[in-house]
């Protein structure tokens, strides 16, 4: 039987996140980098499978600032990968999905 369970997580970005250093003087963001680590963490335990070792699409919306809470969600499919969101309250600030590769150079 396949796995079909939506996993849910939880982040407050902590206001000393070396990301965010740099990332800007004065208006503070999280850098996309930060969250698909995040990202690959969350599926690395759940799934047994990240992001490393596969294609991923991923569409930015919204930014995530210091202090804000990031609601993932990750949806596996059925092709091995996995779908997720990102939201900051009710606003969607990331979304995608990861495929496993298949053809990997040796």
């Amino acid at each position: 039987m396949t796995d079909t369970a939506v996993r849910s997580f939880a982040w407050t970005i902590p206001a000393d996140h070396p990301a965010l250093a740099g990332h800007f003087p004065g208006d503070p963001l999280l850098p996309a980098t930060a969250i698909l680590d995040w990202l690959d963490q969350l599926a690395t335990d759940a799934f047994g499978r990240g992001l490393a070792d596969a294609s991923t699409q991923a569409k930015f919306l919204r930014p995530a600032r210091p202090g804000e809470r990031l609601d993932a969600s990750l949806t596996p499919l059925a092709n091995g990968g996995f779908g997720f969101e990102v939201r900051v309250g009710g606003d969607l600030a990331a979304s995608g999905r990861s495929t496993p590769a298949t053809d990997r150079p040796a």
